[in-house]
């Protein structure tokens, strides 16, 4: 299926990091290494995957592995959910490849998150603590959840958001 999309993105190195880690694919385009300081908008058709994948901080190389993630959805089509998740471990095991051949980014890795068309429906997937919302009515609902301690710990009723964070909560489970 073929989709109009309007959409705005921005992102930033953040406070930490001197350099910025995002990697954004819209179909057949990818968008890395760059600070857009600025709300970016594009609009056109896709048919495959609008995906932004984040590095993960304090670890090597992370805009490296968002960008290869970004890099292999690119103007794919998968035509399943088995096809999806199939992708999904592929981009995985390359980040990890290519992380073993090159000592520099040993440990590199990165979060993602991302629709696709399978068939005529509309799928929204992460792995990671990068997040999917859909604006409707002038409110944002989060579609996807976390893969994280805290979101463990939420979903075995240990802890509730707004009280203190459990030390390493952050800590990525996927």
């Amino acid at each position: 299926m073929i989709a109009n999309y309007k959409a705005w993105f921005l992102t930033h190195h953040g406070r930490v990091r001197e350099s910025n880690e995002d990697a954004l694919v819209i179909g057949d385009e990818v968008f890395c290494e760059q600070d857009f300081e600025v709300p970016r908008y594009l609009e056109g058709t896709f048919s495959s995957y609008l995906c932004v994948a984040d590095g993960m901080g304090g670890c090597e190389a992370g805009e490296t592995a968002s960008r290869i993630c970004c890099e292999a959805f690119s103007g794919c089509s998968d035509q399943n959910e088995e096809e999806l998740r199939n992708r999904i471990l592929e981009v995985n095991h390359e980040i990890y490849r290519q992380s073993m051949e090159t000592p520099a980014w040993a440990g590199m890795g990165c979060t993602v998150a991302g629709l696709t068309f399978l068939g005529e429906d509309l799928h929204a997937f992460n792995v990671g603590d990068s997040r999917i919302y859909r604006m409707q009515d002038q409110f944002l609902n989060q579609l996807t959840k976390d893969d994280t301690a805290a979101q463990a710990l939420e979903d075995a009723g240990v802890w509730e958001r707004g009280q203190t964070r459990p030390s390493n909560s952050h800590s990525l489970t996927q």
